[in-house]
């Protein structure tokens, strides 16, 4: 589908997108691009089409894309015969993001023992920190988990 011609599922799609990366502070281009290159037919798009289907700027472009291949979301890469930058998505993207996700977990598991046994039993709020460790201990137990019993699954052609 061409960049000018996006219809209106796509187009809510990638707003839509943009709008959860914004609802944790991050950017929303960053959220937008990813979805447009997640959707965009062809896979592979250069720095024009991108800046036509979402309507910002190459700099823009140049800088999120920078940032979403340092994520590993996307590939940068240059095609012979063209001077533009060309972005597609990583096919197995959102694993990676949820494994590393794990490793986030374990920081602030780390975190909270710390504080915890900094604090002592005696601190009158230690309660908080004690449920937030509870919670992060479960998730750094069970997300690995469920990530690896997806991605078994995946391989046998079983995955939803």
């Amino acid at each position: 589908m061409p960049a000018g011609e996006l219809d209106s599922a796509t187009m809510r799609f990638i707003e839509q997108f943009g709008s959860y990366f914004a609802g944790f502070g991050l950017n929303r281009t960053m959220g937008q691009m990813w979805a447009w290159l997640l959707v965009a037919d062809p896979p592979e798009q250069s720095t024009s089409d991108i800046m036509e289907a979402l309507h910002v700027s190459k700099g823009s472009v140049s800088t999120t894309g920078r940032a979403l291949a340092a994520m590993g979301v996307i590939e940068r890469f240059h095609k012979r015969g063209s001077r533009e930058w060309h972005f597609r998505a990583v096919a197995e993207a959102f694993s990676g993001l949820m494994k590393a996700k794990v490793r986030e977990y374990t920081v602030m598991r780390e975190m909270l023992e710390r504080a915890i046994s900094d604090l002592g039993p005696g601190h009158s709020r230690v309660d908080n920190l004690e449920e937030m460790h509870r919670i992060f201990s479960f998730y750094e137990e069970r997300v690995p988990a469920i990530i690896d019993e997806y991605l078994e699954g995946k391989q046998k052609g079983a995955a939803r």
